[in-house]
């Protein structure tokens, strides 16, 4: 994985490991993009349309994110940038299906396809913000998909503007692009809350009053949110002040799994967890399959949960034991035994 920074690392020390340190802001997230569209199931003149849209609405989104908006956990350009891309992708199963883009014709495919960028753009550019930034970040998005230039910005617009097709997130009553959902089935927006199912709403007699989760717009679309990073197998991290209900809607999403696809494994980090003690509790819980190699038990998926994820002491040089260790195994997939 990569490093924050060199600033305990000596001249002699980067040499011998062969590194070649870049700042992000040299690579940029461009390279980063043009090797992903390769990937995509979609081709041609729809693929350029999506990279088009990359091009016109990143820049200037990511430098007002930066500049004007307070995150509430710090993010970089690449790292909302791969958000994006990975939550667009999730969502384009449909379009795997050679029968299903047979029945569609041009016209519907390029508005799904411009609905769910800008639903993945709000959830990935713009989630890292406060409330307030949120309805900042509202007008900005609203301002540049209507055809005008927010004030400032303009050196920012380094490709020409792109003509969307599909109509716009609705502001009725004052919604915000946060409260709108892209609706498939009638390819239309939907707002979070109609999405809650009633049966959701019923609350069992005899529920113990600490057990009770009143379904909202918040635990819709989050859940949602979770869905789809867990079935793709991306890593999420819900951030947010204490108290906000951030374990509970994890909970209540991976203890409603399929358990017989599924094992959910929990971890809490306290200010005396190491990484030896991550390490345990993960392969504690993991079945021997052959020499070095743990998983779950066959045909099932383990994923995991990490609650209080910022907790763990910082070591004598700024790190986070734990964490770096969880960063290790989401880059290559495992880690060595002791």
């Amino acid at each position: 994985f990569e490093v924050a920074d060199l600033a305990v690392a000596s001249p002699a020390t980067v040499s011998r490991c062969g590194m070649v340190y870049l700042e992000p802001h040299q690579l940029g997230w461009e390279p980063l993009r043009d090797s992903w569209v390769k990937t995509l199931p979609i081709k041609d003149k729809l693929l350029q349309h999506i990279v088009d849209l990359m091009d016109w609405l990143i820049p200037p989104t990511l430098r007002m994110v930066a500049k004007e908006l307070r995150q509430i956990s710090p993010t970089s350009d690449t790292n909302l940038v791969v958000s994006l891309m990975r939550l667009f992708e999730a969502q384009l199963d449909e379009f795997k299906d050679e029968e299903f883009v047979k029945g569609k014709d041009a016209l519907s495919q390029e508005t799904w396809l411009e609905s769910l960028f800008v639903l993945s753009f709000v959830w990935t550019i713009g989630g890292s913000c406060n409330p307030e930034g949120r309805v900042r970040f509202d007008h900005f998005l609203r301002e540049m998909c209507a055809g005008g230039v927010p004030e400032s910005y303009d050196v920012y617009f380094t490709k020409k503007k792109v003509s969307l097709t599909a109509p716009m997130i609705p502001d009725d009553d004052g919604a915000t692009v946060y409260d709108y959902v892209f609706n498939k089935e009638t390819q239309g927006w939907r707002l979070w809350t109609d999405t809650i199912d009633e049966a959701e709403k019923l609350i069992e007699p005899g529920t113990p009053f600490s057990a009770i989760i009143v379904p909202t717009k918040d635990s819709a679309r989050y859940t949602f949110l979770l869905s789809l990073s867990v079935l793709k197998n991306y890593p999420i991290l819900f951030c947010g002040p204490t108290g906000t209900g951030k374990s509970v809607y994890m909970n209540r999403f991976l203890f409603g799994l399929d358990k017989n696809a599924w094992m959910p494994i929990n971890i809490t980090f306290s200010a005396r967890t190491t990484a030896n003690m991550t390490q345990d509790q993960v392969d504690g819980r993991l079945d021997k399959r052959r020499r070095g190699i743990y998983g779950p038990p066959i045909g099932k998926k383990a994923v995991v949960f990490v609650d209080d994820l910022n907790m763990p002491t910082l070591e004598e040089y700024g790190a986070q034991p734990p964490i770096e260790l969880l960063r290790q195994f989401m880059d290559y997939q495992g880690w060595y035994g002791r």
